[in-house]
């Protein structure tokens, strides 16, 4: 059996090694990942040449284009791809001069990282060299006064459309020739065809065709090789003749220009020229095709700056198939905006991002979906940590919003894998259920706040209570503190006051004795005795909780689950309120952090 083909990428960030190991592994490489020159350097030291090498161009610890020329030097056969952020041509420019294979810009589309690398990993690094020797020197090497400038070159690849890239290249080809009329045709983003995209000079659109067709007679075949020709127009005209220049990458026509209304005979060295603006055109229009598509499939919002949906998703795939293999848990949060359309203005939009960016692990992914709907992946945590996150970012976002007197609220729901789906679409779907559960919760119906205390809480809820016969309080007592044994992997907390109903507690719990349940129990207590045994923690009431009333708190991976019950009534009745609100149950378990001082167990 063949060996799996080695690849070695360079990059300082986290997500993105992890990104790329995801997508390598998948499609049958063996990947490595380091984030800084001395440990590529160490690697290759010890392995040899890799089958390919991916540099980010900005590492913070060295400049690239040198660590390019090292490389180049020292291990002249490794083919070098360099990534690098749509905007830095002359950046991109520079690696190429300086031996790199190829380059990719970053947020990196998978298909194009996948076919460079098969080329990369085909060839040697000589013959990369050379092509990109040859390459450079057909874009830039002078032939006259009138030859190609290198800014002149780049000029072409700041265009971030196919259609401005064709206006450039036919100017310059007009300029380059002494041609006083010029067409271009090119292709889209997306599709094979050709479309018409510039004319210059005196010339008819309606004589010109929308589509390039002539690519399947011999003048296509001298076309597909890359060669500028001149050749007889098959339209009447005061010069039959036209020069016509392709733009070609890897065998592939990109467009087509025809220039013609020179004075006098068109010499070779024109020509010559016109084909090397043809070499610069194939690339600048390669390089607007990538860009083109990372618009419409961006992996990098570039209004924020955070990563969008779409690399999520790709990034969601590696840490899920990671979760899997090592047993670990991960954490999907949805935050949602609503009203306020000042919240999609850009000062409260960035402050906003700030906010949550700064509550955020470097592990963490933040995505935008858009100004109202953000996507944060939380690895190597539980649903406990999850929830404890949930609620800092809630806390911070809602500081930001008050500050500035916006009526926008923030809601949040989660959703963790393994407990709740095994997939990312199937834990954002829960998340976003939950979000509109946080919205319909009794919570806000009730104006609950964050700075509520237990003591209004339970005063709140006791108003929305029903008579219930007091059997109900000791069925629900019994049965939550049975499951505990029933339930043991479940992580959690039960929170227990039992007010007049203490013997019903307590019978159920001295049960519990030394069981090994990852549930956290914690009974509220006025100082009389407790079951003994490490599975019941004793905590003191805060005064304004009235001593009669029972309080039934369960938090964590098991189902939420509430009961405030007022002091029994001469015939035997009690006020009862209970309920399954996940969003009620985190609120008066963060109120009983706060101020009855527990914890749970790591």
């Amino acid at each position: 059996m063949n060996p799996k083909p080695r690849i070695l990428a360079i990059d300082n960030q986290l997500y993105f090694r992890s990104f790329l190991e995801g997508i390598l592994a998948e499609a049958g490489y063996a990947i490595q990942t380091v984030d800084r020159r001395a440990a590529a350097i160490e690697e290759l030291q010890l392995q040899g040449r890799f089958d390919a090498l991916i540099l980010d161009l900005a590492l913070p610890d060295t400049d690239g284009e040198a660590l390019i020329r090292e490389l180049r030097q020292r291990w002249p056969e490794q083919p070098v791809i360099v990534v690098t952020g749509v905007g830095e041509t002359p950046a991109v420019v520079s690696a190429m001069a300086a031996g790199a294979f190829d380059y990719l810009l970053k947020p990196i589309d998978r298909e194009a990282l996948l076919r460079t690398i098969e080329r990369a990993a085909g060839g040697s690094g000589e013959e990369t060299a050379a092509d990109t020797s040859t390459t450079l020197e057909t874009v830039s090497k002078p032939a006259s006064s009138s030859d190609l400038i290198a800014n002149e070159v780049i000029a072409l690849f700041r265009h971030a459309a196919a259609r401005d890239v064709a206006e450039a290249w036919l100017g310059e080809l007009i300029r380059a020739t002494g041609s006083t009329e010029g067409v271009a045709w090119a292709r889209e983003a997306a599709g094979p065809k050709l479309h018409r995209m510039a004319i210059q000079g005196p010339i008819d659109p309606s004589d010109e065709v929308l589509e390039w067709s002539e690519d399947a007679n011999a003048l296509g075949t001298n076309l597909a090789a890359g060669r500028a020709l001149l050749a007889h127009l098959t339209v009447p005209g005061d010069d039959p003749r036209a020069l016509f220049v392709p733009a070609v990458l890897e065998n592939q026509l990109l467009g087509v220009a025809r220039l013609g209304g020179w004075a006098g005979e068109l010499n070779a060295e024109a020509i010559e020229l016109a084909t090397r603006w043809g070499a610069a055109a194939a690339h600048a229009f390669a390089s607007a095709h990538q860009k083109e598509m990372l618009e419409r499939n961006s992996f990098v919002d570039a209004r924020t700056g955070l990563a969008t949906r779409a690399f999520l998703e790709r990034v969601a795939q590696t840490e899920i198939r990671k979760a899997h293999r090592y047993g670990r848990r991960l954490n999907c949060i949805c935050i949602e905006f609503r009203g306020d359309a000042a919240i999609e203005r850009d000062p409260l939009l960035k402050q906003l991002v700030h906010a949550l960016s700064r509550s955020l692990r470097d592990t963490d992914i933040l995505a935008i979906e858009d100004a109202r709907r953000f996507w944060i992946l939380v690895t190597d945590t539980d649903a406990l940590g999850g929830i404890v996150l949930k609620r800092r970012l809630a806390d911070r976002v809602r500081a930001v919003l008050e500050a500035e007197a916006s009526e926008a609220s923030a809601l949040l729901g989660m959703a963790s894998y393994p407990r709740d789906g095994e997939t990312l679409a199937d834990m954002q779907a829960l998340a976003l259920r939950r979000v509109e559960a946080e919205e319909n919760s009794v919570v806000h119906r009730l104006g609950i706040k964050t700075q509520s205390s237990l003591a209004q809480i339970g005063r709140c809820l006791l108003k929305e209570a029903e008579l219930m016969p007091s059997k109900i309080v000791a069925e629900a007592a019994e049965l939550i503190i049975g499951e505990l044994s029933c339930r043991p992997q479940d992580r959690g907390l039960l929170f227990l006051a039992p007010g007049v109903e203490r013997p019903v507690f307590l019978g159920p719990l001295s049960v519990l004795g030394d069981s090994d349940a990852s549930t956290d129990v914690f009974l509220g207590t006025d100082g009389d005795t407790i079951p003994s045994g490490p599975a019941v923690t004793a905590l003191a009431l805060p005064p304004d909780i009235p001593v009669d009333t029972t309080w039934i708190v369960r938090f964590g991976e098991a189902p939420p689950y509430a009961m405030v019950a007022g002091p029994p009534a001469p015939d035997g009745n009690r006020m009862v309120y209970h309920s399954n609100d996940a969003v009620l149950v985190e609120h008066m378990t963060f109120r009983l952090r706060a101020e009855v001082g527990f914890g749970v167990r790591s």
